[in-house]
């Protein structure tokens, strides 16, 4: 492929990656992600674009945001250096009970079964294959057509 064909196909898919329409302007959306990992903080960020992702990797840290910031969605991990995710997320509904959240996780001790009684929508195992393929379709549900890798049709 030629270096001209490669630059055209890079706006057009950027292009796709810009907000449908101001009803349903996911550019102003924003997902709180909790986890001890920058570099899925960073992946989650990169699959949910232009969705504003904000990174926290404790319990502390994401408490400190959610107090200064509304959230559209939250992704949570189960489990952080100052504790466990279900014990954030009854502290984060306590200011935020409509915000849904998604736990994701590498421990086979959590279940969807077990967050969904917390009032989580789902868990998403983040080592799982499926997990671009989860993390993006149960997003949109509350985000919107969202990201550019779900729009784009690749992953």
């Amino acid at each position: 492929m030629r270096r001209r064909d490669i630059l055209h196909q890079n706006e057009r898919l950027r292009s796709l990656a810009r907000p449908y329409d101001s009803a349903n302007n996911v550019a102003n959306k924003r997902v709180l992600c909790v986890d001890d990992s920058k570099q899925i903080c960073a992946v989650i960020s990169q699959l949910l674009e232009p969705v504003e992702v904000y990174p926290a990797y404790t319990i502390s840290g994401a408490l400190a945001a959610a107090s200064s910031e509304k959230f559209d969605l939250f992704v949570i991990d189960v489990y952080l250096p100052d504790g466990v995710g279900p014990d954030l997320y009854v502290q984060l509904r306590e200011n935020h009970p409509e915000t849904p959240a998604i736990f994701i996780t590498t421990s086979p001790d959590f279940s969807s079964t077990d967050v969904q009684e917390l009032g989580a929508v789902d868990l998403i195992r983040k080592d799982s294959p499926n997990f671009v393929r989860d993390l993006l379709a149960i997003s949109e549900k509350f985000l919107g057509s969202a990201s550019y890798v779900g729009r784009s049709g690749t992953s």
